[in-house]
């Protein structure tokens, strides 16, 4: 079977250009680990910033808009027989007001400090250290 391949585009959120990020938990069934919001593209033609307000508004209700590019990541999932090329986004907003999705069962606004702390993926790390 050949493996799917997907372009992602993953938003760390920052309130109000204050030093306080969003961070969202997995489900434990599905790792438990703290993320930012983001998803897959729906079609080549949808841009980063389509992907991102599309899925950030479903992830936490929060609208978003593009500051700078981060970092660039290529992850493999075998598990679900999928490799992910994405790209990290800061992002900024000015609401706080997060409705969480089903996907994940936590959020919380923390510094950057507190966010290199918590249970994260290496992608995300990396994107962290790029601030």
């Amino acid at each position: 079977m050949a493996v799917k391949k997907y372009e992602a585009r993953k938003a760390l959120i920052r309130l109000n250009g204050r030093d306080k990020y969003l961070a969202v938990r997995r489900h434990e069934s599905d790792g438990g680990h703290y993320e930012v919001p983001g998803g897959r593209k729906n079609h080549e033609s949808e841009s980063d910033s389509e992907v991102l307000n599309r899925e950030v508004y479903e992830e936490t209700g929060l609208k978003v808009k593009i500051i700078r590019m981060l970092n660039a990541w290529s992850l493999d999932l075998p598990h679900v027989n999928m490799h992910l090329d994405g790209i990290t986004y800061l992002c900024g907003s000015d609401s706080n007001q997060v409705t969480l999705a089903e996907e994940h069962d936590l959020y919380k606004w923390v510094t950057l400090d507190e966010f290199k702390k918590l249970n994260i993926q290496p992608w995300l790390r990396d994107a962290l250290d790029k601030l």
